[in-house]
């Protein structure tokens, strides 16, 4: 469509013409979203140019398919996650254009106050691009959203996901977490049981006879010790007792 100077519409493709418009509020915002006929449209605005000056606008609308392939990736999002494209209308406040998830009709029809700065939304709107772990969504949910911002056009957009999708996801990780650090712990308790019993007790054992040869020298010089282990040096030293016992009674 065609707009003189004055915002007057001259000519347009449309069966009729359209209304007139206010030139300076288009241009202030060149690319809204608006629906006609239960559908989402996006209207770009340009001015008209001859020798450098404004001779009138032109109007621009197409059917934003994009809106259309971020609500289809919400399927990606787990059970409660979805995507969310918003305008701000003239209040300031933020119009989801985008179907939401729990009202395929949400488009257009569901309107956030802009005080209302714990929706994910609000704050993409505001210019804010965070990551929220305490978010209250359209719906009323705890969220966890990321948001992001497109000043120049003033549309928000956030990827959200239900508060208790994500931590019951975290809780199940805890969960194999603690259950294979328990494993470790119990193998690494098996080990050194079998450790102690395959080097400690050979150990003790030699160290009971060397106590009872001290303790009856003149009875126990002609005994030998007796260490059953597969520790080659613990039989070594069981080895190297016997010789010095071997010379002291020589």
């Amino acid at each position: 469509s065609l707009y003189d100077k004055s915002g007057k519409a001259l000519v347009s493709t449309l069966d009729a013409l359209p209304a007139d418009i206010n030139p300076q509020v288009r241009l202030s915002t060149p690319i809204t979203l608006t629906q006609q006929a239960n559908q989402t449209l996006m209207l770009a605005f340009d001015p008209l140019l001859l020798d450098q000056k404004v001779i009138g606008l032109i109007k621009v609308s197409v059917r934003p398919s994009f809106i259309q392939e971020i609500v289809e990736e919400s399927r990606g999002l787990g059970e409660t996650g979805e995507w969310i494209v918003a305008i701000k209308n003239t209040q300031g406040n933020a119009v989801i254009v985008s179907p939401t998830r729990y009202d395929n009709k949400g488009a257009f029809n569901r309107t956030l106050q802009s005080k209302n700065i714990a929706a994910p939304i609000v704050q993409a709107l505001a210019g804010n691009e965070v990551t929220m772990w305490d978010g209250i969504d359209y719906a009323g949910n705890e969220v966890v959203a990321a948001t992001r911002s497109i000043a120049e056009y003033e549309w928000g957009i956030i990827a959200k996901i239900n508060k208790d999708e994500v931590f019951r996801n975290v809780d199940a990780i805890a969960f194999v977490f603690w259950f294979v650090l328990a494993v470790i712990v119990l193998i690494a308790l098996l080990i050194g049981a079998f450790l102690t019993n395959l080097i400690v007790k050979p150990i003790e054992n030699l160290t009971n006879q060397l106590t009872i040869i001290r303790d009856h020298r003149s009875d126990n010089f002609a005994q030998k010790l007796n260490v059953s282990t597969v520790w080659v040096e613990v039989a070594l030293l069981a080895q190297r007792f016997n010789e010095m016992l071997d010379d002291i009674r020589g």
